[in-house]
Formats: structure tokens, sequence, C-alpha cells
């Protein structure tokens, strides 16, 4: 099997593109030809690089041809793409047909159904683009990063493309990360049902951490979907126990850099860092804090980290979260923006130390009955061969 994996990089490193960078190798390893083909929005430049962006994100002839003949000359069985927009486009589903190549496509985010891509709008769940044809409320509400251009182009790219029968057609397996996104794109994409197969993100093993650092962690974007503010405020509370070391980078940036000035004895911001040093600080921290306020579609991949090493996270009641971590065995559960009822989770593990061994034998248990690379392995390319034979059927 000779494998094309397709990614467009944000700006912004992040969770999506550690999972590229995972997959590929897992499958080298495993001695797979994989050829990997990313571009980046660092190119997007200037309003004429917008503007050029902006035009091609319905449909890039040039992204076609780039990914026709990357597929010719790897001469690729499968196209598996991880994300295509905004400057591939669906083109390239039309690039693997010329060349008789199986597509699978992975859903990292939202965007099919929601153009901001995190049904999460000005500080809250928002639903209201679900089961539109066309999705008016967001170029409204300016949903794509504060944009009414940026927006309409997105909420027309889903309506011609779901017109054209481009997402029920031209795609032979979806690669969903949970059951909730599950349930999101089958009753309000238009996804053909037994397309549709639910894969959690591959987290390599880090082995069980030290655990000796007394702290709680939070790594992730800085962003209002990530309930940073929430988190912030726990902070500030006096009830709260631990110190908080907080890794990442995102628009909310300035207040963690101011919240870590005003509570220095309780706050350590320390920016964007090496992957080994996650996995470091990962394995010597206390608990996770992994505060989202939306459905994260892809679980989120620090839960899965945390639960290599062995450490309990606590998260919010919010699905695929409360699904994931189970309340008072491998962490403890919240309500979504509450910060009284974080610290109050935090001090219960603060107050019973004796149950951690227990929480941190439980959240082990899990990573390998969910994340290790060699079930996931097995889950992928099952994936890969069912999208190849319905290909050689059409």
């Amino acid at each position: 099997m000779r494998i094309l994996i397709l990614h467009n990089r944000y700006k912004l490193h992040g969770g999506e593109d550690v999972v590229v960078q995972q997959e590929a190798m897992l499958l080298r390893d495993a001695g797979f030809a994989v050829d990997v083909v990313e571009v980046s929005n660092d190119d997007i430049q200037g309003l004429s690089g917008k503007l050029t962006t902006g035009l091609t994100t319905l449909y890039s002839p040039s992204s076609r041809k780039m990914v026709q003949q990357r597929l010719e000359e790897h001469r690729a069985d499968l196209l598996h793409v991880h994300n295509f927009f905004p400057k591939l486009s669906p083109s390239v589903y039309d690039a693997a047909a010329a060349t008789k190549c199986a597509v699978v496509q992975t859903l990292h985010n939202y965007r099919l159904v929601c153009p901001g891509g995190t049904l999460f709008r000005e500080g809250h769940i928002c639903t209201e683009c679900l089961g539109r044809s066309v999705a008016w409320p967001s170029v409204q509400h300016n949903c794509y990063r504060g944009s009414k251009v940026g927006s309409a182009t997105i909420a027309a790219m889903s309506t011609v493309h779901r017109a054209l029968g481009t997402w029920r057609e031209k795609v032979h397996r979806y690669i969903v990360l949970n059951d909730f996104a599950l349930k999101v794109f089958m009753e309000n994409a238009g996804l053909p049902e037994g397309r549709i197969r639910v894969k959690p993100n591959v987290v390599f093993d880090s082995g069980l951490g030290p655990r000796e650092g007394g702290y709680a962690l939070f790594v992730g974007r800085l962003s209002p979907e990530k309930g940073i503010d929430t988190l912030l405020q726990a902070a500030a509370r006096p009830e709260f126990p631990f110190h908080l070391q907080i890794v990442g980078t995102g628009p909310l940036e300035p207040a963690v850099v101011a919240a870590a000035k005003i509570l220095p004895q309780r706050i350590t911001y320390l920016g964007a860092q090496p992957r080994e040093r996650v996995v470091e600080l990962v394995g010597n921290a206390l608990v996770q804090i992994v505060a989202s306020a939306w459905h994260g579609a892809g679980g989120p991949l620090t839960v899965g980290e945390a639960f290599a090493a062995g450490v309990p996270v606590v998260t919010t009641r919010l699905e695929p979260m409360a699904t994931v971590v189970s309340d008072g065995v491998s962490g403890l559960l919240y309500t979504p923006c509450d910060p009284a009822d974080l610290c109050r989770a935090l001090q219960e593990i603060a107050a019973h130390p004796e149950r951690m061994p227990a929480m941190r034998a439980a959240a082990r248990r899990r990573y390998e009955n969910m994340y290790l690379p060699q079930t996931n392995l097995s889950t992928l390319l099952s994936i890969y061969r069912e999208a190849i034979a319905e290909a050689q059927q059409t």
C-alpha cells in the first residue's frame, strides 16, 4: 500500500500538525511507502495573498494539478487528507479521482457544518448553523476570524460542495475522532453513514512519568474555546490548591502573561515548548487540566498524552471529554465555565492523595485501551483497505 498524506498547516502549530507527523511515522515504521505533502498558511501574506486564497478556497485548479502530480509520482493507492482548508480546497479529491486513488478524510474540526470550525461563539457553544443548507448565522456573526468575507467564503464552499455531492461521493471513508463528532456529522453534514469510522488520534507511548512536580498543567492553544478565561479565574481564587503551569500560544496569550505577572506564586507561563519538553512537563505533573468550553472534535490529544504518562485529567462535563475521562476514576469532571467548580475538583485531588495511585493506574489503562499505537495502526489500515475496496468498485 502506497499512501500520500495531505495537510494544510495553520499559522499556529497545533494538535492536527502533531497527528499528521505521528500517523506518517507510524505508517513508515510499519513498512508502508508514505509521502507527505504539506502547505502552510504562513504563505498567505498581505491583502493580495488573502484575496487569492479566498478565491481558491472554493476550488483550486493549481492544488489539483500539484496533488495529481504527486499522486502519480508516488504511485499512490490512497490519498489521506487531514486538512484541505484554505489553500488546497476540495479540488484535491478530483486529483485522486483522476489517478483512480482512494480517498480518506480525517475531520479534525467541525468546519463542514460550522465555518468557525468549533461550534463555539462569543464564549458559548453555538449550534445555529447545524441543520441549515446555508450557514447564514456564521456570516452574520463573522465566525471565521471576525471576518464576514471569510465566513461567507467558507459557508459558500460548504454549501456548493454539499449541493454538488462532493462530501457524499468523492470521499470513500471519513475518520472522526469520537462518537460525539460522529453524531454531529451524520445528522448535519449529509455524510453517508456507512463511510464514517471512529478512530482516536494516535498517541506514542511516553511511558509512565515520575510525576514529581506537584503542579497542575495546561497544554494547548490559548483561545476562548479552550476555557482559558475559566482557568485563569480559577487560579486567581484563594482555594486553588496547586501551582499552575501553562504551555502554549494563541490569541489569549496577553491575558495569560498578565495573570502570571500578577500571581507569580500561583501561575507560571512557559509559552510554546518543544515536543520533548512538553512530554517531560506532562510526566512530572500531578494533574493535567483540560478546561475546554467546547465540544472538542479531536478528543483532545492532550488527554491521551496525559493518560500515557499515567497522569489524571481534570476536564469539563462536556462531550467528548466526559466520555473519555471517567469521573473519579481516571480524573475528575467539573461544570464548564465554572471556576469555582474547577477549584472544587482540584481540591478533591489535593485532599485525597491516597486516591492518586488508583487514578494514575486507571489513566494508564485508559491509554492502553484507547490510544496505543499498535491498536491505532490496525484500525487505520482497516479503514484504508475499506476505502481502496470501495474506490475499486466505482
